[in-house]
């Protein structure tokens, strides 16, 4: 029942993601400013847009480091207008040769750019890219401290008409009907980013489902967590590789690449060793051993995050001489007292894995 679950789950977000990185519009304020409607929203960023023309994808992000070691690396090649000041300060995140150009032959784009990036440099917070999407152009801020709303209120009178002339000069483009600012890269990114974050969210809720949920207990666990461990590899080497030849010489393919080996990598073996945990209980046809052991102890664990654990340490029916802790439910839990006897129900595992079942009391 979870493998199924996980494998149907796993595919829903990976749409649902998918969906929502071509899509990237967000809840806000509308407020207006001197015959300009603008949006604003703000928690831990900052973000004033406007409406704008729809069709539009591509970001102006500002140049990090990172950004400046992939160039040198190789890993990516940024188009860049011939303004020096706007080459260092802007990493342009699109690969649509007309934007190229429109940027580099539209006077009046680049010093726009450039009074938005400036029009806080009196403030904590500052300019993190300029966006354009889901027929909305707007500023995403970042801060050092926190967003206080006098500053905000200061900020909208530089940012929103600047925005505003920005907008009109992108649809002053005489094309634009004919072929708008597109990304060819935009599908690809978005399905490998949503891949990507998919699997690391889905091991994630594995995980805290596995916490609250599953008393199962895996006897050959080191045995699943190296198979997983392999699977896992494997995973993370195919989304890797399709980053690397599906985004080639892509201006964002450095960023998709990052998330894929850090979200994407714990997501790659979280989800192998639970999908194989689960097909290992779930398709399990043989039947049951059972063993009658001794119970030496009992513990229970909690946390203000997660429900109360309870093990019983009882004396392991495959090494003589030893202990074993096994998770059990509440109710043997608070039966069982030091000396008793219970049953263990342990099952071979589709896969091989042994795991115990069940355990009981024994009255």
């Amino acid at each position: 029942m979870w493998f199924l679950f996980g494998i149907i789950s796993l595919v829903v977000y990976s749409a649902y993601k998918i969906y929502k990185n071509l899509d990237v519009a967000w809840e806000g304020e509308y407020r207006f400013y001197k015959n300009i409607d603008y949006k604003i929203a703000y928690s831990n960023v900052l973000l004033i847009g406007i409406d704008s023309k729809n069709g539009y994808d591509y970001r102006l992000k500002r140049e990090v480091w990172f950004d400046r070691l992939c160039k040198y690396l190789g890993l990516i090649v940024e188009f860049q207008v011939g303004d020096r000041k706007f080459d260092d300060l802007v990493f342009i995140m699109s690969d649509n040769e007309q934007l190229h150009r429109q940027l580099a032959e539209k006077e009046k784009i680049i010093p726009l750019v450039l009074d938005i990036y400036s029009a806080v440099n009196q403030y904590t917070f500052y300019v993190k890219e300029i966006r354009h999407n889901s027929g909305l152009l707007w500023i995403k801020f970042t801060t050092y401290s926190v967003f206080d709303e006098h500053d905000i209120q200061a900020l909208v009178p530089k940012v929103v008409p600047l925005l505003n002339k920005l907008s009109n000069e992108i649809e002053s483009i005489p094309d634009k009907k004919d072929a708008s600012w597109t990304d060819p890269f935009t599908y690809k990114a978005a399905a490998l980013l949503g891949i990507s974050s998919a699997l690391g969210i889905f091991g994630y809720y594995q995980f805290e489902r596995l916490v609250a949920f599953d008393s199962s207990v895996l006897i050959d666990e080191a045995t699943l967590f190296y198979d997983a461990l392999l699977l896992g590899s494997l995973l993370l080497a195919m989304l890797i590789g399709s980053v690397l030849l599906l985004l080639r010489r892509s201006s964002r393919r450095h960023l998709v690449l990052l998330e894929a080996l850090l979200i994407g990598g714990f997501g790659c073996f979280a989800t192998s060793f639970f999908e194989l945990k689960d097909y290992n209980a779930d398709f399990d046809t043989a039947e049951p051993k059972i063993f009658e052991v001794s119970v030496f102890d009992k513990r229970s664990s909690s946390s203000r995050r997660r429900a109360t654990s309870y093990y019983l340490y009882t004396e392991d029916w495959l090494n003589e001489g030893t202990q074993r802790s096994i998770r059990v439910d509440s109710s043997i839990y608070v039966g069982a007292s030091s000396g008793d006897k219970v049953y263990v129900s342990q099952k071979s595992g589709a896969l091989g894995y042994r795991w115990i079942e069940s355990v009981e009391l024994k009255h």
